[in-house]
């Protein structure tokens, strides 16, 4: 005989893949194989915000910021991973104009040859039919910028990589391999980036510079 089991679920169930599972016993006692099917949640995004963890820019010189960006759906969950953001802005560009994210996070990287005459930038974040303007403002001082793009000997980016300075870690690169550290002090100290796996790799920033150039081998 074939049955039909109808079962309404009254949860809120997360977005992303689930994955439902029934099996059945006779009054015998005897008991059918599990079946199995799986199934994807993926509410619409109701709500985007954008910020950045990074608070300074140089006076001059081309910059690199990363811009965070937050989609959740009507009831406050992340949006399904994978979910687009495409973003873009008039002060400057991003290296890629399309972002994707994971538990409802994306980063992209805005990038310019001279900062802001006024240090906001304003960023455009769109997600289906849903898109919001935020301003981002920052202080514009002299120091040492460090923004570096970590990658291991084949080129590809490495994700969790720790700044160190004097065995003190400092800040970690982020998924897409890029570290951002800013000094007021000019000193010439010396770096080290240092992950489990990785033979470490030294940064000895040039001063006269004020910032360092993208491009570290670990």
């Amino acid at each position: 005989a074939y049955g039909i089991i109808d079962l309404t679920f009254t949860g809120e169930l997360e977005n992303g893949l689930h994955k439902f599972c029934v099996f059945a016993r006779n009054t015998a006692g005897n008991s059918s194989k599990t079946a199995c099917a799986d199934f994807a949640v993926s509410r619409h995004p109701e709500l985007i915000s954008i910020t950045t963890p990074f608070s300074v820019l140089p006076l001059d010189g081309a910059v690199t910021v990363p811009i965070d960006i937050e989609v959740l759906d009507g009831i406050n969950s992340p949006v399904i991973d994978g979910t687009a953001v495409r973003v873009s802005s008039k002060e400057g560009s991003f290296l890629s104009s399309l972002a994707y994210t994971e538990n409802g996070k994306a980063r992209a990287l805005f990038v310019s040859d001279k900062p802001p005459a006024d240090g906001k930038i304003v960023v455009l974040a769109e997600v289906k039919d849903l898109s919001v303007s935020s301003v981002l403002e920052f202080l514009q001082a002299e120091g040492l910028f460090v923004n570096r793009l970590i990658k291991d000997d084949v080129g590809n980016p490495v994700g969790g990589a720790a700044l160190f300075r004097d065995e003190k870690e400092i800040t970690v690169s982020d998924s897409l391999g890029y570290l951002f550290h800013y000094e007021e002090d000019m000193a010439e100290y010396v770096y080290e980036v240092r992950k489990k796996g990785y033979v470490p790799g030294r940064i000895t920033p040039v001063v006269d510079e004020k910032k360092m150039d993208l491009d570290t081998i670990i």
